[in-house]
């Protein structure tokens, strides 16, 4: 089993007994399919970032659920098939690593401080560099 992100938009005039009988309906979907539901959030009304047949708003649901790969198939076809949906989608959930931590005053890596001796020394070769009479040379003040 793997980990599925599913987000959906329930259209905005529904109300909202019906919108956590919707909710619950499509949590059924997933339990009947042999998943569970990890995290279930409700982002409330939110504005949609262009028109979706007519509407501007949307009730935004994201489910975290635990499913087998040839159910993710089955949910999405009865997901299509919800009137009351404005979008949905079912993507693979990333595995959240977090990275080491770094400490602030800790000593260089050999691997940075031979990139910043080549960039001081690509700089000090290029000031070397006599100028020829004609170069326009950049004043600093």
């Amino acid at each position: 089993m793997r980990d599925y992100e599913l987000t959906y938009i329930i259209k905005p005039d529904v109300d909202a007994t019906n919108v956590h009988a919707i909710i619950e309906r499509i949590s059924g979907f997933i339990t009947a399919e042999g998943g569970s539901v990890t995290k279930l959030d409700q982002w409330g009304v939110r504005r949609l970032s262009y028109p979706i047949n007519k509407y501007r708003e949307g009730h935004y649901v994201f489910i975290l659920t635990k499913l087998e790969a040839d159910a993710v198939t089955k949910i999405e076809g009865r997901l299509r098939l919800q009137e009351d949906l404005l979008r949905y989608l079912v993507v693979k959930a990333e595995e959240t690593g977090r990275p080491a931590p770094v400490a602030v005053n800790a000593a260089p890596d050999a691997a940075v401080v031979p990139a910043a001796v080549e960039s001081t020394e690509a700089v000090a070769a290029v000031e070397a560099v006599p100028a020829v009479e004609g170069d326009v040379v950049p004043s600093v003040e």
